[in-house]
């Protein structure tokens, strides 16, 4: 997990209110360009359904859709996606281009927040500039107690250097929340992909290594090879005492709970009160270290390890991390690895859609407010809200004439119908943004503020 995970995977308020549009609206999917639930113009049938039936219900969807250039997938999920992310693009847009739009007002933040996405031009003439303020803390690391302040300094604006840390809900007993350690800082999405056993695994070994070459280069390294290969080198360590893929899919491998002195005892060599501390986290007595073979495997690297290694890898983590954030040159450095090599993309989506997704993202609530005025008015949600209540009502009578179900078996039933949430479109309550200050120059700054905020 890296510094803007949690900002692109959060899902934006936008993204939920399109579900009801077309119902509360009255207009067709036609209208709206969204697809038919079945449409027998997609079935092919030259296709026997008993030999496919996939092929045989989805063949000439597949056949009038091919994947576009920059995605290496493409579905229904995605039609919805491209739908939703144009109209995103609009409320954007005139966010961004509304002069008369107040300070601190959620208007605001999403215009400037897009505005300062999109002003390539700016984005281009700092180069590795945004960086600058990371290297100078890495560069003044001089001891291994420094490296302690350098990971606190960097977990507390929400990049996971090392190792990842997050709120989550005990996996046995999903009623309360619990502090949760994590294996991270791999650059290479898996394990096994630094041990190559085949030809595609060293061709793999050999194009990533090219990629950390490059990110190297342009962030100013002096000998890029050099440091390329120490970079691999320290990730190779991480992956050695990393969980595989297989290991983690046994849920008990991942439930490790323990007290603060537990953690201590797996990795004494971090100060685990300072860093608490330092990120704001005050109850300690209940954390899940889902990894302890990663744990103990950090707290002997943190002995063993040459300080400057571990500062060329610091800057690379955060160079990586931020790379799409940055100037044309990271960005299709990484896309030409990530997107192309790894993904199978064969075009970088345009800058629109990666700064309305990354938007979305990180003001998701804001963003919503301005998406829902226009297509899901407050009437269209009460119209909703209307038609689900009465669905539980009738389900609610439903039940209660049923000659089938013992009495005790309709209380639990009426119980667990009046336990339902109706959520629609958007909250009745939403998020509040005033402490998240947004500016319209500076994108690597609005992007450090959002994740600190999250």
């Amino acid at each position: 997990m890296t510094l803007f995970t949690k900002i692109i995977g959060t899902i934006g308020l936008s993204s939920l209110a399109l579900l009801g549009v077309t119902a509360m609206n009255n207009k067709t999917n036609d209208q709206y360009g969204i697809e038919k639930p079945i449409d027998k113009n997609n079935i092919d049938e030259s296709v026997k359904p008993g030999e496919s039936f996939f092929d045989y219900g989805n063949g000439n969807w597949m056949k009038k859709n091919p994947v576009p250039a920059d995605k290496s997938r493409f579905g229904a999920f995605e039609v919805l996606d491209k739908i939703n992310s144009e109209r995103i693009k609009e409320a954007c847009e005139t966010a961004a281009a509304d002069t008369k739009a107040k300070k601190g007002t959620n208007l605001k933040k999403v215009g400037d927040f897009y505005a300062s996405g999109m002003d390539e031009k700016k984005i281009n003439e700092l180069g590795a500039k945004p960086l600058a303020p990371f290297f100078d803390k890495v560069n003044a690391i001089k001891t291994i107690k420094d490296v302690q302040g350098y990971l606190e300094y960097m977990h507390s604006i929400g990049d996971n250097t090392l190792f990842a840390v997050s709120s989550e809900p005990d996996m046995k007993n999903s009623q309360m929340n619990i502090l949760g350690l994590y294996q991270t800082g791999l650059g290479m999405s898996d394990k096994d992909y630094y041990f190559p056993k085949t030809d595609k695994d060293k061709e793999r070994i050999a194009k990533y290594t090219e990629y950390v070459t490059k990110i190297m280069t342009l962030i100013g390294e002096k000998d890029a090879k050099t440091s390329a290969k120490k970079v691999l080198e320290f990730e190779t360590k991480l992956a050695d005492i990393s969980l595989s893929r297989l290991e983690m899919r046994n849920p008990e491998n991942l439930y490790n709970k323990m007290d603060l002195a537990g953690v201590k005892k797996i990795a004494p060599s971090i100060n685990w009160e300072s860093y608490f501390k330092a990120i704001g986290v005050t109850k300690t007595n209940e954390i899940n270290v889902a990894m302890t073979k990663y744990f103990t495997g950090i707290d002997k690297m943190m002995k063993s390890e040459k300080l400057e290694d571990m500062k060329i890898y610091f800057k690379y983590f955060i160079a990586n991390d931020l790379a799409n954030s940055l100037s044309t040159d990271f960005v299709n450095a990484k896309f030409e690895f990530q997107g192309k090599y790894m993904s199978g993309k064969k075009e970088l989506e345009p800058r629109w859609k990666r700064i309305v997704g990354t938007t979305n993202g990180v003001l998701g609530e804001a963003l919503g407010q301005v998406y829902v005025e226009k297509y899901f008015p407050k009437a269209a949600k009460t119209k909703m809200e209307s038609l689900v209540n009465n669905l539980k009502e009738a389900l609610k009578v439903r039940i209660n004439e049923l000659d089938w179900m013992e009495d005790v078996t309709k209380k639990n039933a009426l119980a667990k119908l009046n336990t339902i949430m109706v959520k629609i479109g958007y909250p009745n309550k939403w998020k509040d943004y005033k402490k998240l200050e947004m500016s319209r120059d500076n994108y690597v700054g609005n992007l450090l503020a959002a994740s600190k905020f999250i």
